[in-house]
């Protein structure tokens, strides 16, 4: 563990003449899971609570060997999933406990469960996305193919944080109502689509949450479903359910969820495949769930990239909102395909949140690119594995870019912004390069960044630094 040393205060350098430096040093931790083989991904998704308390990371195609035989597809043991829960203390994240996901019987030729394709955590409450659990009894899946019955249907799992043993216990499991093949009803392999709402003081348990059903393979509409969670109990109900204010049934509806305050910011990609393929819909959230006008949920805000249309020859529908985050009176949007330093070259934009009521409540203020801007760098990308490529705590910006399209050898460095003095932009303060840089084709650095209380920031990297198997490895990293 790096030691932060106290000194007289220094003056480590101004950037655009406002902006304090932000330097981010390698402690010399890294964090790797306990039995983890090619593909099984490491720190594909990140949680931590509110409090710093608690730090997780997924491994969603992580095998599990249930009978001690060997891993075989046909028990099950394939791409079942797991959490890996860390307690943060002075000397860093020490692990607590680990979440695994169930072995597949309902189609035991089938990979599992992918347990932790999504995580969001609040206060004691931990929700997590389980992108091929297929079992549904009771219901009968519309897509006519018996062999994909109920594939990447998907389940959410609920986990409760008990005070008496100290540990994360699952309280319930949220379904869709008309759950099918394909409906990727809280996560899918590439993607988290959950987010969680409190309204107190910031450290109570949630009791809103929201949770997409982007896709599906039948031609049903996405959806998004608000769960409201019941008066002095651990469960759960389904209250409300929202359609993609396009009214394109085809489009791709909540397929990235972020909350700031009493606002959500909802992704809806393929609106329309010429003009404008992606936008991000802002909703304001109450203790009831989704406000509604005249007895439906409607935005409130469209915002749609303001740089115009995203490039869709290159990334099809998959721009502009691709990576979100908020924190105070901040939102981060990422917009890997923009054309701001030849094509496709990215960007993330910066937006104020207005909580008066008066007026639309993001406003922009800034487009933040690479400082290493290059035609298909794709800036923010989160395209392959990558899953959170864009983190803010509302005084820094950590930029990511897992960049899997663009020339070889797809590494970039973690691009650390810092507020400027009494203003809502950021001025570029630190770029940090990989540890331990992998293998070309399986780098994945800053696939998933997280800004720790201000003062750490983990970054996740798909190789593990001398081979290509992708088992993944997260770096911890003090900022000073």
């Amino acid at each position: 563990m790096h030691i932060k040393t106290i000194l007289l205060p220094v003056l480590l350098g101004l950037i655009g003449g406002t902006a304090m430096a932000q330097t981010a040093v390698f402690t010399g931790i890294t964090l790797v899971g306990d039995d983890l083989g090619e593909f099984d991904f490491f720190g594909d998704h990140a949680a931590v609570a509110a409090n710093d308390d608690w730090l997780m990371f997924s491994a969603p195609r992580e095998d599990i060997d249930f009978d001690n035989d060997g891993l075989d597809a046909g028990q099950g043991d394939i791409d079942v999933g797991s959490v890996y829960i860390y307690k943060r203390t002075p000397g860093g994240p020490m692990f607590h406990q680990k979440l695994v996901g169930e072995r597949n019987n309902v189609d035991p030729d089938s990979t599992g469960d992918r347990l932790g394709a999504g995580l969001v955590l609040s206060g004691d409450i931990l929700f997590v996305g389980v992108a091929n659990d297929n079992n549904f009894p009771g219901f009968i899946d519309p897509d006519p193919d018996p062999d994909q019955d109920f594939l990447f249907a998907g389940q959410v799992y609920v986990y409760n944080h008990d005070a008496g043993s100290d540990m994360w216990v699952q309280v319930q499991k949220l379904t869709s109502d008309e759950p099918n093949t394909f409906g990727s009803f809280g996560a899918r392999t590439d993607s988290s689509h959950m987010e969680l709402f409190s309204f107190g003081n910031g450290q109570d348990d949630p009791t809103i949450a929201l949770i997409g059903e982007v896709e599906n393979g039948t031609g049903l509409p996405p959806v998004l479903h608000v769960f409201k969670r019941k008066k002095n109990s651990t469960q759960w109900q389904r209250v409300q359910k929202v359609g993609a204010p396009s009214g394109v049934t085809l489009s791709i509806f909540a397929n990235a969820i972020e909350g700031v305050g009493k606002f959500a910011l909802v992704t809806e990609r393929g609106i329309d495949p010429v003009l404008d393929p992606s936008a991000v819909h802002v909703y304001r959230i109450n203790p009831q769930g989704i406000e509604e006008f005249g007895g439906t949920p409607l935005p409130i805000q469209t915002l749609l990239s303001p740089n115009g249309s995203d490039d869709v020859n290159v990334c099809g529908t998959f721009s502009f909102g691709l990576g979100m985050d908020a924190a105070d009176d901040i939102v981060t949007i990422g917009s890997p395909c923009d054309n701001t330093a030849g094509q496709a070259a990215g960007a993330v934009f910066v937006y104020s949140v207005d909580n008066s009521g008066n007026n639309d409540p993001l406003s922009l203020v800034q487009m933040l690119t690479s400082p290493n801007a290059t035609p298909f760098g794709f800036f923010a990308s989160n395209f392959g594995n990558g899953k959170q490529p864009v983190t803010t705590d509302g005084n820094l910006i950590a930029v990511g870019t897992a960049n899997f399209s663009g020339a070889l050898p797809f590494q970039d460095d973690v691009h650390v912004y810092a507020r400027d003095a009494g203003a809502s932009t950021f001025s570029l303060a630190d770029s940090v390069p990989s540890p331990a840089p992998g293998v070309p084709g399986f780098e994945g650095y800053g696939q998933s960044v997280t800004l720790l209380g201000g003062d750490q920031l983990t970054i996740a990297q798909m190789s593990d630094g001398l081979t290509g198997l992708a088992t993944g490895q997260v770096f911890l990293f003090d900022i000073l």
